[in-house]
């Protein structure tokens, strides 16, 4: 799986996991310590989160790493 891909993935899985979860971005944002537009960003497939950030989101919104990061496929 290439980058882009994993990117695209990403950014799909988190956009309906907030929704899912009834976050919203800043909400997000806020409760793991990075910018509302950082979480634009990782939405939007413009930038890569860092390992601890998925560990961060993971733990906040209740998931597993399986559940947000999903290699296989997208959810929703």
């Amino acid at each position: 799986m290439s980058e882009y891909e994993w990117l695209e993935i990403f950014g799909d899985n988190l956009a309906s996991l907030l929704i899912e979860k009834g976050y919203t971005q800043s909400e997000l944002a806020d409760a793991i310590g990075v910018s509302k537009g950082t979480i634009s960003k990782y939405i939007h497939k413009q930038q890569l989160p860092t390992i601890r950030t998925i560990v961060n989101i993971a733990y906040e919104l209740d998931l597993s790493m399986d559940e947000l990061i999903d290699l296989g496929g997208r959810i929703g």
